[in-house]
């Protein structure tokens, strides 16, 4: 398996409201092929090919360790991940055409 290095990574409370914005404007840059980030001075620019791969994950997790679940005050955590990808350099394979 390859070496994965973290180019970005922001995680930040939100409003619902804030978070669907933000994924709105994150759609349209999508859309548009280039998507930049910026987190204080650094800046991140992604050229994106037509063809990427969506991933959409949901999973749920127990809090409060075995005390808790035996007391009944454990609680559930959930997460959505929506994970885009592509790899660089890739092309996609071509449909028959007419010239």
């Amino acid at each position: 398996m390859g070496r994965e290095t973290i180019l970005l990574s922001s995680e930040e409370p939100m409003s619902a409201a804030q978070i669907a914005e933000f994924l709105h404007a994150l759609a349209d840059k999508i859309a548009g092929g280039t998507v930049t980030l910026r987190q204080g001075t650094d800046e991140l620019v992604l050229d994106l090919p037509p063809n990427l791969v969506l991933e959409v994950k949901v999973e749920e997790q127990e809090k409060g360790g075995k005390k808790a679940r035996a007391e009944g005050r454990s609680r559930l955590q959930r997460t959505i991940e929506v994970e885009i990808e592509w790899t660089e350099g890739e092309q996609s394979a071509a449909g028959i055409q007419l010239g």
